[in-house]
């Protein structure tokens, strides 16, 4: 249901956020050095997406945007009116436009491996995170295949739109630095390896403890969807 809802939001999400609202546009993400050489990465950011973290399943919507131009509770404010609009944009599909999803997200899952590398990395990730759901793909199919516009309606009021069940994870990050303050860092990362400060650097050694200080959560139930 929420790989379905991220394949039916995202063109909106970004028509509403980026076309109209004029949010996320183009802009220096990162600064990386390869042979010597200080690359700026620029990337658009406005999209939606779904997780599934270790068995905990969840949705985000990432936007990115000048601070300059626009303030935090602006976008943030943006991003709330678009969770709402979507749920009249939803109601009001036919019947047509909504199974034109369906059978579009269909048409990526029952698509052949064009590789053997494709289908051992599904199959070890299965491994990996101890499901054993080789058939997963099948049972998604079979899934979406009784999925209703009503169900996807009632499903997206109960798990996105604000309810006393509801809870939200919000991550601003604000930065107050430039394009030129960017590159000056990097020059610096070049000339030394004291920490920028826009990034921490972590030697190979350190790593392995860097690791065992993050916060851990329970793995879902094997076996589960």
């Amino acid at each position: 249901m929420l790989q379905l809802l991220m394949h039916c939001i995202n063109e909106p999400c970004f028509d509403t956020l980026r076309t109209k609202k004029q949010l996320g546009y183009l802009f220096p993400c990162v600064a990386a050095i390869c042979n010597a050489l200080l690359l700026l990465i620029y990337r658009y950011d406005v999209f939606c997406t779904d997780h599934d973290t270790f068995g905990i399943v969840g949705a985000s919507l990432t936007l990115s945007t000048h601070g300059s131009k626009y303030s935090v509770e602006y976008a943030c404010g943006c991003i709330d009116q678009f969770f709402e609009d979507f749920l009249n944009i939803l109601s009001s599909w036919t019947e047509s436009d909504f199974h034109s999803h369906v059978d579009s997200l269909l048409q990526r899952k029952l698509e052949p491996d064009i590789c053997l590398e494709e289908e051992v990395s599904r199959n070890w990730t299965e491994i990996l995170f101890q499901f054993y759901q080789f058939d997963r793909l099948g049972k998604e199919v079979e899934v979406l295949r009784h999925v209703t516009q009503k169900g996807l309606v009632e499903w997206y009021q109960r798990h996105i739109l604000p309810n006393p069940t509801h809870r939200r994870l919000t991550i601003k990050v604000v930065s107050h630095y430039t394009t030129t303050a960017v590159l000056d860092a990097g020059e610096k990362m070049l000339e030394s390896s004291v920490d920028s400060p826009v990034a921490i650097l972590l030697k190979e050694e350190d790593m392995e403890a860097f690791k065992q200080e993050c916060p851990l959560y329970p793995r879902g139930e094997k076996g589960g969807d």
